[in-house]
């Protein structure tokens, strides 16, 4: 049945593997079946890289049978932190996991009891609002008049009296002309001046007695874990007391016992979906926290976050700037102590072919009349594959938005010039793939195609006009290179389009790659120039353009 759109869930098990990667996922089972533990496995990947997908099939392939070899614990992250702040969103995920252990023993447990009381213990936890047992909030909780008995036990067990040895790294109050950098800004992981002095003055420092001066320099920067018997750990900048040892100690024992009633079972697959749509910061507190009460005998944990989005969390709790970042090492070193492998999810190149194809029937993008020849047919699915893909970077989910968006821009068409002999031939709607593509790549590009759509004549003029910067020997060298080619003519305004907006150099080849395409489209299948075709497509395209502000209508103190 032919539909509008296609929607973004996770690959059924019933589908086609379509991009023949059940290899990778096989090796991927195979390898947890018989994987020591605990252990920790990272799914890299950008959003849309299929990481849920993956994990649903692993979720099938190992948990979703009484044989199987394990029990499948599911957690979205990101579920849980809706409408919650980092607090909340903690105590709510660690609740998460005890629900889902006690569906798997008998009713009543008193092992997932204790398990739940001690989670009581570790976090201060008012009758309205959960927060983390942080000194303040302790000491105001004591100091208030308890309503209940419940309540004094509440004060009297989230934080003990003695004073607790633990260590917690504030870069932020070490290094005051530090500013914190966003999400999306590049991280500079180059030498960071005077390092040992700094490293030194935290090690001789009021709490040095709690550091073991014989450890490397990465213990000093990731002290982040328990570090004695009562179980203090730093979480979102403050201290955080409990009994957090004998929490892991009680959660083990809730494995054993679940276990010991299923002994065809391996252990438990813990499947943490989402880490990269937390904040970084959040995500980091996450992961420590998880890995060190989750990441027990007979568990795998298996996580879906980038090292990307662990070091952007950790530049950030840690108060670094850009420009004194530390060296790599560093960061590698804290992820390696909470991950003991990453698999990087294959990017999609054998099957796209068949994927654009299939998608495109599904939500009918071309006609039947103009696929009954299957030389135009193939002809066409390979020029679109070659739009598609310049454009979306191989990625399902842009691919899928891409061609939801051409869906609802023809149904538009066809509606509007419904009483006119306004069509559009098969050639126009590859070039419309290709238009409403650039939408997602290069907004800047497509508002500039939009307002001169006549590019095969774009020159050293035309780039003036539009104030482009110069392209210096090295970019022209590299680019030149990258493309087997000389920049010159369109070309070399494509590329100065991308470096005024500072691309990579992946999605400036991309473009030129593209806009290629298009040119050598124009030249085999029609008679009249790039205006006439284009300036139609790419007015039709405005309909799921998102714009910034326009050149005329930004304030002069601005430019």
């Amino acid at each position: 049945m032919l539909r509008s759109s296609i929607g973004d869930e996770p690959r059924k098990m019933d589908q086609g593997d379509l991009f023949s990667l059940s290899v990778y996922q096989d090796a991927l089972i195979y390898f947890v079946q018989l994987t020591d533990t605990p252990f920790a496995i990272s799914l890299q990947g950008s959003s849309g890289s299929g990481r849920t997908s993956l994990m649903t099939a692993m979720r099938h392939h190992l948990c979703a049978k009484e044989d199987d070899p394990y029990f499948g614990i599911w957690l979205s992250a990101w579920q849980f932190a809706l409408l919650k702040d980092s607090s909340q969103t903690q105590i709510g995920i660690l609740q998460g996991i005890v629900n889902q252990l006690a569906s798997l023993t008998k009713a009543n447990s008193s092992q997932v009891a204790r398990c739940r009381a001690l989670i009581s213990s570790v976090f201060a936890v008012n009758q309205n609002e959960p927060q983390l047992a942080t000194t303040a909030n302790v000491e105001a909780l004591k100091n208030k008049e308890p309503e209940s008995a419940h309540n004094k036990a509440a004060a009297s067990a989230a934080i003990p009296d003695a004073d607790l040895k633990a260590v917690e790294l504030n870069w932020s109050q070490a290094h005051d002309h530090h500013q914190p950098i966003a999400d999306d800004e590049p991280i500079n992981l180059d030498n960071v001046p005077n390092w040992d002095a700094e490293v030194a003055a935290v090690e001789n420092g009021a709490n040095s007695a709690a550091i073991n001066p014989d450890r490397e320099k990465e213990r000093a920067v990731t002290l982040q874990v328990p570090v004695n018997d009562q179980g203090t750990i730093a979480v979102d900048g403050s201290e955080v007391h409990g009994d957090i040892t004998q929490l892991r100690a009680e959660l083990s024992a809730l494995v054993e016992e679940i276990l010991s009633y299923n002994p065809q079972k391996r252990g438990l697959l813990f499947f943490l979906d989402d880490f990269d749509l937390l904040s970084s910061e959040l995500a980091v507190d996450l992961l420590v926290l998880l890995k060190n009460l989750v990441a027990l005998p007979h568990c795998v944990l298996m996580v879906a976050i980038n090292y990307d989005t662990v070091v952007r969390g950790l530049v950030k709790k840690w108060g670094l700037s850009t420009d004194h970042a530390l060296p790599e090492r560093y960061f590698r070193s804290f992820f390696d102590r909470l991950v003991q492998l990453s698999f990087k999810m294959p990017r999609y190149s054998a099957g796209i072919r068949d994927f654009i194809a299939h998608m495109a029937n599904e939500i009918g993008i071309f006609s039947e009349e103009e696929l009954m020849d299957n030389e135009m047919a193939q002809k066409l699915y390979a020029t679109l594959e070659v739009c598609v893909a310049a454009t979306t970077d191989h990625n399902v989910r842009k691919i899928k938005n891409l061609l939801n968006a051409m869906s609802l821009i023809l149904i538009t068409n066809e509606m509007q010039y419904a009483t006119e002999q306004v069509n559009l031939n098969a050639w126009d709607k590859v070039l419309l793939a290709a238009v409403v593509g650039l939408q997602f790549n290069c907004p800047a590009l497509f508002n500039l195609m939009a307002n001169h759509p006549d590019f095969l004549h774009w020159d050293e003029e035309f780039a003036a006009k539009e104030y482009l910067p110069q392209l210096n020997a090295k970019t022209r060298e590299v680019l030149s290179r990258q493309i087997n080619g000389e920049l010159n003519g369109w070309k070399e305004v494509v590329a100065r389009v991308a470096l005024s907006h500072n691309l990579p150099v992946g999605q400036s080849c991309q473009l030129l790659s593209l806009l290629d395409t298009l040119a050598r489209t124009l030249v085999e299948h029609y008679r009249f120039g790039a205006a006439e075709v284009l300036g139609p497509l790419f007015a039709m395209a405005q309909l799921t353009h998102v714009k910034g502000a326009a050149l005329q209508d930004m304030p002069l103190s601005s430019l």
